[in-house]
């Protein structure tokens, strides 16, 4: 019977838990019906109930099934024909928040002042179905009752509310929309932000601003502040669900006023990695009319800081940096030699890569010295790539590094490049070919073939008999036939 399957799927679904979302087992809705329970057990009776010759059966015959649970998804099918029957339905069907979505789904106007009255109906689930269903009506007075049902006291009503307005292109309504960004429930304030942002709504922007505020207080542990003299301060934030003020920072981005400029820099001191980040891809989202901002908000250290810059606020200016390389501006290549070894790694590699796609030959020292610190490898990777990039500035500050034995293997093999051999390096490698470490020794002999430094030649015949690795030995000579051509293994 129809009615148990109804029953069936309204309980699976977990209705009167409050849930909209449909059992994993149930057929899967179109997008353009998710989120709403009824819409989804129309389309499980529409999949499950088998197509016959019973499409030409007349519209009011097939609304009495309904109340004899025979096959009432048809009617969907019948388009504009069933518009008559489907309103007296309302009238004496117990299946009403059914036919709503069916009137939804057909979207002729001679419904919407039915599905209007029932957006005010005392049962929520008719209310639901009903502010859902104004979505298909492209009028004034459909966008209207949808704004209206942003007030509803049920949470299900106010989503339903935001579909719908989602889909009628509302930008009109953007204020009511804003509201919803102090709603109790969170899903409901994420989802109006991100509805703003998609409308590019400007006059939003300090709704979404007020989203992202925070103030710093002393971390605890138990209720009790840490035992320390300096407690770590930590952000109190307005809003307290992190996936909310993501998604205010997309927006706010979309939006593009310059006023979020100032919200995001705090941001970048104390926010997450996440927010970080995200507020960065929204800086470079807003384009070249805020690089002046962002470069007037970058702090450089100095000798005379009293007191110096501390991590946040190195941090955050690390931050700006990235966003004005992002925005391609000019000002960007003096942030970047003041901060790419000062951020984290997400700053580092995006500082470097952007002074070498520059070629920037004054910044080959300062990323030749970032190889003695950094251990994150895709970090030593995009230093390698830049300072292959600057080519020949690059090879004499690596010559520099080269007497430093912590670092020495990675320099010997960033100088086998082509566009980094330095032949002055070639008597540094000779005298490597007796250190103690076997890494040190193997690198001097790949360095010397790559260079086809046939001065090598007497040590490395030295090395081939006298090294105490066997390994050495045969990279040695290996090494020999290469330069000279002569096999001496035979």
């Amino acid at each position: 019977m129809l009615n148990e399957r109804i029953q069936a799927v309204k309980k699976r679904m977990n209705l009167n838990r409050g849930t909209m979302m449909p059992d994993k087992n149930l057929p899967r809705a179109p997008r353009s019906c998710t989120g709403t329970r009824g819409c989804s057990i129309l389309h499980f009776l529409v999949c499950s109930l088998p197509a016959s010759a019973a499409m030409a059966e007349d519209a009011a015959g097939l609304v009495r099934q309904i109340e004899r649970a025979e096959n009432p998804a048809r009617l969907a099918a019948l388009g504009a024909e069933a518009i008559p029957a489907l309103l007296h339905g309302l009238e004496t069907s117990e299946h009403k928040d059914v036919i709503l979505h069916l009137l939804g789904e057909i979207g002729d106007s001679r419904a919407l002042p039915a599905i209007t009255r029932f957006t005010q109906d005392a049962v929520i689930e008719h209310r639901i179905a009903a502010v859902y269903a104004l979505r298909k009506f492209k009028t004034q007075e459909a966008t209207s009752e949808a704004s209206k049902a942003l007030s509803d006291k049920e949470e299900r009503v106010r989503s339903a509310a935001l579909q719908a307005l989602r889909a009628l292109e509302a930008r009109t309504e953007a204020a009511g929309v804003a509201r919803l960004l102090s709603d109790p429930e969170w899903p409901l304030r994420k989802e109006s932000a991100r509805l703003l942002g998609d409308f590019k709504e400007r006059d939003a922007t300090p709704a979404l601003v007020a989203r992202l505020r925070f103030q710093l207080v002393p971390e605890t542990e138990e209720g009790k502040t840490a035992a320390s003299e300096e407690p770590k301060m930590i952000p109190r934030y307005d809003e307290s669900v992190a996936s909310v003020r993501m998604e205010a920072i997309q927006s706010l981005g979309k939006i593009g006023a310059p006023d979020a400029v100032q919200a995001f820099i705090p941001l970048l001191a104390h926010g997450s990695d996440a927010e970080r980040r995200a507020a960065v891809d929204a800086l470079q989202r807003m384009g070249h009319g805020v690089a002046d901002l962002v470069h007037q908000s970058i702090r450089y250290p100095s000798k005379e800081d009293k007191p110096p810059m501390s991590p946040a606020e190195i941090l955050q200016s690390a931050y700006l940096a990235v966003a004005l390389a992002r925005l391609a501006d000019d000002r960007a290549v003096k942030a970047a030699l003041s901060y790419a070894p000062a951020g984290d790694p997400f700053c580092q590699i995006e500082l470097v890569q952007f002074l070498g796609n520059r070629k920037v030959a004054e910044s080959a020292p300062v990323l030749a010295q970032m190889l003695r610190t950094t251990k994150v490898k895709q970090v030593n990777e995009a230093l390698g790539s830049a300072l292959t990039a600057i080519g020949q500035p690059a090879s004499a500050a690596l010559l520099e590094l080269l007497p430093d034995r912590t670092v020495c293997v990675e320099v010997m093999g960033l100088l086998e490049k082509p566009e980094l051999q330095n032949a002055k390096a070639i008597e540094k490698f000779i005298k490597y070919l007796e250190d103690e470490d076997f890494d040190i020794r193997s690198a001097a002999i790949k360095a010397l073939v790559a260079h086809r430094a046939t001065e090598a030649v007497a040590s490395l015949e030295s090395t081939r008999l006298l090294d105490p690795d066997e390994r050495v030995r045969d990279a040695a000579t290996d090494a020999l036939k290469a330069l000279t051509g002569k096999d001496y293994r035979k």
